[in-house]
């Protein structure tokens, strides 16, 4: 991973059990900052936490749904309480749901399919993103980082239709986020990646769909390489740069 600092700073990361969230937290840990794993996978979150600490890191898991405000006002305020504040998140919870599968389409897919994909992305995001600036507005400001999807440029791809209008809304929500509050400190971006190499991803593909046809670069992104993206969106090297998204999918959207 690139190196970055953020001693002193707290970092909340959404979905941090296990794949981009989990190298995210781990690049925020690393750096210097206290991190807050949110997961509503508690056993592996838990683990996660106690790998980070054994390995000298400052780190606390909250375990909750982040599609409930009452659940995510709380892990807001667990970071708080446990570190004293919030000066970065990256919002990473996302996928398909509700028996949604990519290659669901328009006419397919069913209204519970619709709908749970929607809530689990774009819900998800916008809650997150409501209490983290709400406390980022009387403390000084931050910076927050969102997950969207090349799905979200395609007209067509291997995710769902409800996945592809889910992570295009993230986008314009990260545009829209990011002018209301930019000029009281709050910085928000958005990273779109490519098909990425987490665990669940690998399990489902076989070795030929793992080079992705996309890709200009003939491999599958890593989930640290992503994380990178969204350690430097969250730095200070990055001071002038809000309301974008950043493709990072091996040139696909490049095509």
């Amino acid at each position: 991973m690139v190196a970055h600092d953020f001693e002193g700073k707290v970092a909340l990361v959404t979905a941090g059990a296990s794949g981009i969230g989990a190298a995210t937290a781990l690049g925020f840990a690393s750096a210097g900052a206290a991190v807050l794993i949110a997961d509503i996978n508690e056993e592996d979150g838990s683990a996660f936490v106690e790998q980070l600490r054994n390995a000298g890191h400052r780190a606390a898991f909250f375990g909750g749904d982040v599609t409930l405000e009452e659940d995510v006002e709380a892990m807001v305020a667990a970071a708080v309480k446990t570190f004293g504040g919030l000066d970065c998140a990256a919002n990473i919870v996302g996928g398909m749901d509700g028996g949604d599968f990519p290659g669901n389409y328009v006419v397919e897919s069913t209204v519970e399919q619709w709908d749970g994909t929607i809530v689990a992305n774009l819900r998800a995001t916008w809650l997150s993103l409501k209490h983290e600036i709400t406390y980022m507005l009387d403390h000084g400001g931050g910076s927050i980082v969102n997950i969207s999807s090349l799905a979200a440029y395609l007209g067509r791809s291997d995710a769902s239709v409800a996945y592809a209008v889910a992570k295009a809304g993230i986008i314009q929500l990260t545009k829209t986020t990011a002018s209301l509050y930019g000029a009281q400190g709050v910085r928000v971006n958005a990273v779109a990646p490519g098909l990425t190499a987490t665990e669940g991803v690998k399990a489902s593909l076989t070795p030929e769909q793992q080079i992705p046809r996309g890709h200009v670069i003939p491999r599958m992104v890593e989930p640290s390489e992503i994380a990178d993206a969204i350690l430097w969106l969250c730095s200070d090297g990055s001071a002038m740069v809000t309301g974008q998204t950043m493709p990072v999918d091996g040139g696909w959207s490049a095509r």
